[in-house]
């Protein structure tokens, strides 16, 4: 019996690390004057960004993710007038339209420096890839990729 109790805990902390591993990914950075790249990381779970600059500046932020969609209703009535009466008709009808696009912002800053970078993204919903563009407050641009 104790053995089945630990491969029954050694497959719940396996199932655990797969579930959080899905939950952070790479971001690619690519400067728009010199090409140079490098990386940064997110983490859906945590919702933080964390970019570590070429100079070593480690860069961290909270990021905010803006789903599209749309919810509409209507409602019609109508009647119609005719030799043997009145007739009336009512209808109505609720439809939920939801996009595969998604928008992330993101304030990174450095607790070293006065270094900020503002991060803005688009992103499709079910396949988590998306790009973007940020620019640092002394004057760097960027493509961003993920």
């Amino acid at each position: 019996m104790p053995k089945l109790i630990t491969l029954t805990c050694r497959i719940s902390f396996l199932l655990i690390i797969l579930l959080f591993s899905g939950c952070a990914g790479r971001m690619q950075f690519t400067e728009f004057k010199s090409g140079q790249t490098f990386q940064g990381r997110y983490n859906t779970l945590t919702r933080k960004i964390r970019v570590k600059m070429p100079d070593g500046q480690d860069l961290q932020g909270h990021f905010t993710a803006y789903h599209s969609g749309s919810v509409g209703f209507s409602a019609a009535t109508a009647s119609a007038f005719g030799p043997s009466g009145t007739t009336t008709a009512y209808g109505s009808g609720t439809s939920a339209v939801f996009g595969t696009t998604g928008n992330v912002y993101c304030l990174a800053h450095s607790k070293t420096s006065s270094l900020l970078m503002e991060i803005v993204l688009q992103y499709d919903e079910w396949s988590i890839s998306g790009n973007g563009k940020a620019r640092s407050n002394d004057g760097q641009e960027f493509l961003v990729t993920f």
